[in-house]
């Protein structure tokens, strides 16, 4: 009997020791690699609209603007010719809306952000695939970044 109470309290300090180190080391792991999270805070002038992107996309990506077109670019799938499209803002007239959202609605990934006067914000994801699929590093990034696209989307904020 005294054997197995010996046995068992072994049992439980090397369980306990066990998951102590294993904590300690994820504790120190943690402390050796931060990863940036102060958000990169994307000011429109033109359509006074603001973006909070994740702190690790620091010089990965490419923002293109074209008329009322923002978009946002995977830096190193775009200059692979892989297009790198993240996400874009598009900022129509009501009208032009109107006439156009129901078409659009139906056929691309697209959602209204935002109202402000006479024109409505849209946020908008690709429809076919925006990374080098033969190139696993391009791929990986690509998907690491697209994970932060809805957190993106949800930041969206008028400024006037």
């Amino acid at each position: 009997m005294f054997k197995k109470g010996k046995i068992i309290y072994y049992l439980l300090c090397t369980i306990i020791l066990f998951t102590t180190a294993c904590g300690s080391e994820k504790a120190r792991e943690i402390k050796k690699n931060p990863i940036d999270q102060t958000p990169i805070v994307y000011e429109n002038q033109n359509y006074h609209f603001r973006l909070d992107l994740p702190g690790d996309w620091k010089e990965t990506y490419i923002i293109s603007e074209k008329d009322e077109t923002i978009e946002f670019l995977d830096k190193a799938n775009n200059e692979a010719g892989a297009g790198g499209a993240l996400f874009t803002i598009r900022v129509f007239s009501e009208q032009q809306w109107q006439e156009e959202s129901e078409e659009l609605l139906n056929t691309i990934h697209i959602t209204e952000v935002g109202k402000s006067d006479d024109k409505v914000y849209t946020f908008s994801t690709p429809t076919d695939v925006q990374f080098n699929s033969g190139d696993e590093q391009l791929k990986e990034g690509y998907s690491k970044m697209f994970k932060d696209v809805e957190g993106i989307k949800d930041s969206f904020r008028l400024t006037k």
